[in-house]
C-alpha cells in the first residue's frame, strides 16, 4: 500500500477554531490529525504496509481479467520489459531527460503526454536527489487505457528522495497502467486517485519554494500567494519553536496544492479541515517498511487566504510538528490541547468571549479531561478543555514541565495512554487528577460570556 495507510490510521479529528459562538477567530477552519502518528508524534514503529513492491520476485499469474486483453498472459520477458521502462523514467527524472521521459509514454493518447509533461516538469522544479521504481510481478485490475493492446497494472512503488528534507526516499503508489503498442510496453494510464496523502507533483504544475530545508509547495495557478505562504510558515514555525523551547528544525515540506487529499483531510462535520500533519514513510526494494521518510504538513489550498491572515490555524498545525517527538502517546486533550494553547498565543484563555448558551454547555457536568475514544464527540467543548488543561498546567509548573508530562506518555509506551494521566502528573506536577481538572474548569469559569 501506499503512505495512504500513513494518514488512515486512527480518527482524523477536526479543530474548530471559532469555539461556538468564539469571538477571537473569525471563521471555522480545521486541522486534521490521525491518532498518535498525526498528533506530531515520532511512530513507534514504522507503518506495517504490505508487500507491495520489490524486483526480484517470481512472475505469478495474475488475477482473472486483470490483464485486459482476453486470454493474454504476460511472459518474464514482459515484466523485464516494464522493469527496464521504469528504469529509464528514473534515469530521464534525474537526468534532466524530458524526450527519454516521454519515450516512455503512450503518445496516442494526448492527455496522458500532457499530464507526463506536467509531472516531469514538477519532478525538475523540486530539489529531487535521485527517484527509483520498485514492481511486483502479478496484474491488478488495470487504468483506462486508450486503444487496444494488452495492458498490465503491477503494483509499482515511486520512491522519491529530497534528500535535504527527508531522511529516506518516500514510497508512494502511482497506480500505474502500462500497455504493448506494436511489441513495445509504455505507459498507458497513471492516477494515484488521490490515495497518497502528499504527492504535490502527481497534479497540476506546481510553483516551489524553498526556504533551507523547507520546501512550499502549491498549484502554480496559485503561484501569487507563494511567497506569502512561505513567509508565514518560517515566521510561526519560529516562534512556535521558542514558545515551546525547541530547536527551531524546518526539515519539513508544506503541500497546499490541489493534489491527494484534500476534501477526505476531515471526517468529523461537514466542515474541510485547513491541515493536517503526519509522517510519510520508506519502503525497501521487496516491498517491506523501512521506517519514517519524513514529515508533511497538508494544506486545504482552498484556505490558503485564512492560514495566510489567521495565525492560530497555521500555529496549531505547527505545534504538531514541532513536537512530534514528545506527542506520539499522549492523550489527545494534551496534544490537540498544546496545540490549541501555542496557536492563540499571545491570547490568554480568559480573554476569549463565548456564548451564554456555550458557556452553559461548557460548564455542565461531568468535569473531566475528555477521553481520546471519545475525543471529538463535541470537539468545540473538548477542544477548549484540552486547551485550558494545558494552559493551567503551563501557567503553574511551566513549559518544560509540559514536555516532560509527554515524554512521560512516550515512556509508559501505550498510544492514546489516558489511564497514565493520574500517575503521571503525581510524579512530573506532584498533582492529583482532581486538582487538574478543578484547575482546568477554573479558568473556563473565568470566559467572557
Amino acid at each position: 500500500m501506499s503512505t495512504r495507510s500513513s494518514l488512515a490510521r486512527g480518527r482524523s479529528r477536526a479543530l474548530i477554531i471559532a469555539l461556538a459562538g468564539l469571538l477571537l477567530a473569525g471563521s471555522v477552519a480545521g486541522c486534521s490529525v490521525a491518532g498518535s502518528i498525526a498528533t506530531g508524534g515520532e511512530p513507534n514503529q514504522p507503518t506495517q504496509h504490505p508487500p507491495s513492491s520489490g524486483t526480484d520476485r517470481p512472475s505469478q499469474s495474475p488475477p482473472p481479467g486483470s490483464t485486459g486483453a482476453k486470454g493474454f498472459q504476460p511472459t518474464q520477458h514482459d515484466w523485464a520489459a516494464i522493469q527496464a521502462l521504469l528504469k529509464q523514467r528514473a534515469k530521464a527524472v534525474t537526468g534532466d531527460d524530458l524526450g527519454g521521459f516521454l519515450a516512455t509514454v503512450d503518445r496516442t493518447d494526448p492527455r496522458l503526454v500532457a499530464s507526463q509533461r506536467t509531472l516531469f516538469a514538477n519532478l525538475q522544479s523540486l530539489p529531487v536527489t535521485s527517484v527509483r521504481y520498485t514492481m511486483r510481478r502479478f496484474g491488478l485490475p488495470t487504468g483506462r487505457v486508450s486503444g487496444a493492446g494488452p495492458v498490465l497494472s503491477p503494483p509499482v512503488v515511486e520512491h522519491v528522495f529530497l534528500s535535504g528534507t527527508d531522511r529516506r526516499p518516500v514510497a508512494n503508489e502511482p497506480h500505474d497502467t502500462f500497455v504493448r503498442r506494436q511489441g513495445r510496453w509504455v505507459l498507458g494510464a497513471e492516477s494515484d486517485n488521490g490515495n497518497s496523502p502528499s504527492r504535490p507533483w502527481g497534479g497540476p504544475k506546481i510553483a516551489v519554494s524553498e526556504r533551507g530545508p523547507l520546501i512550499v509547495v502549491m498549484d502554480a495557478s496559485q503561484a501569487g500567494q507563494l511567497t506569502a505562504l512561505a513567509d508565514r510558515v518560517v515566521a510561526d514555525l519560529a516562534s512556535v519553536s521558542a514558545d515551546l523551547h525547541q530547536a527551531d528544525d524546518s526539515h519539513v515540506l508544506v503541500d497546499a496544492t490541489t493534489s491527494g487529499q484534500v476534501s477526505k483531510m476531515n471526517d468529523v462535520g461537514p466542515a474541510e479541515a485547513a491541515a493536517v500533519t503526519f509522517p510519510v514513510s520508506a519502503e525497501d526494494a521487496q516491498g517491506h517498511p523501512a521506517g519514517l521518510a519524513g514529515w508533511r504538513i497538508k494544506i486545504n489550498p482552498h484556505q490558503i487566504d485564512e492560514l495566510i491572515s489567521n495565525q492560530v490555524v497555521l500555529r496549531h498545525e505547527l505545534t504538531h510538528y514541532v513536537l512530534r517527538r514528545f506527542t506520539g502517546d499522549s492523550p489527545t486533550w494534551l496534544t490537540e490541547g498544546v496545540a490549541n494553547y501555542v496557536g492563540y498565543l499571545p491570547t490568554v484563555m480568559p480573554n476569549f468571549q463565548v456564548s451564554s448558551d456555550f458557556y452553559t454547555q461548557l460548564m455542565a457536568p461531568p468535569h473531566q479531561l475528555p477521553n481520546s475514544g471519545v475525543f471529538d464527540l463535541y470537539p468545540q467543548v473538548d477542544y477548549l478543555v484540552g486547551q485550558a488543561a494545558v494552559t493551567y498546567l503551563v501557567q503553574h509548573y511551566g513549559t518544560d514541565a509540559l514536555l516532560r508530562l509527554m515524554q512521560g506518555y512516550n515512556a509508559a509506551g501505550q498510544p492514546l495512554n489516558d489511564t497514565a494521566t493520574p500517575r503521571l502528573l503525581k510524579q512530573v506536577d506532584g498533582i492529583t487528577l482532581g486538582q487538574l481538572v478543578a484547575g482546568t474548569y477554573g479558568l473556563l469559569g473565568q470566559l467572557d460570556h
